[in-house]
């Protein structure tokens, strides 16, 4: 398995741009965030300032391979966006527009959560961090509370380091 500095999604530097527009479809105010050249998130100018609400949404142009995720804006939990009807994933990865169009409409979902990544949700929502550490619960969900695990999946670092392998990607750094 490579260090996971090898393995951190990042921009590619590309020429050819697309017009996104992402609409957030979930209950939550979503922060829409894009991973620089150095895998590092960017945000602030992409947003308003209290996320963005449901049912709102936000243009942006960028670049194929410049990828994107999305965030709860108050918690930091993963939002989905819809690839089509019966599929949604993490990190979206821009495509070139079709014929016609001047815009790509991206919707915003909630992802189908685990049970107990719900259950961390709602404690941390309730409880307060300082008051976490008095909480009678094992120390492995302390921490998990307290430190989630807000990274990309294995799978979606698996498809990126195919596309980014892939004969049509040409990194013109």
């Amino acid at each position: 398995m490579p260090p996971s500095s090898e393995r951190r999604i990042k921009s590619l530097k590309t020429w050819e741009t697309t017009q996104v527009k992402f609409i957030n479809k979930s209950p939550r105010r979503v922060r829409v965030i894009w991973l620089n050249f150095e895998g590092k998130p960017e945000w602030r100018r992409y947003n308003p300032k209290d996320g963005l609400k449901l049912n709102k949404s936000t243009a942006i142009q960028t670049y194929l391979m410049h990828p994107w995720i999305f965030k709860d804006h108050l918690t930091g939990d993963k939002i989905y966006y819809k690839e089509n009807e019966t599929e949604t994933r993490e990190v979206y990865y821009p495509k070139l527009l079709p014929d016609g169009l001047s815009v790509l409409e991206v919707e915003l979902v909630l992802p189908v959560y685990s049970l107990k990544q719900r259950c961390l949700q709602v404690m941390r929502r309730l409880v307060k961090q300082q008051h976490v550490c008095k909480l009678d619960i094992p120390h492995t969900l302390k921490n998990e509370i307290l430190k989630p695990d807000f990274g990309i999946s294995d799978q979606e670092i698996s498809l990126y380091m195919n596309k980014i392998n892939s004969p049509e990607v040409i990194d013109r750094s």
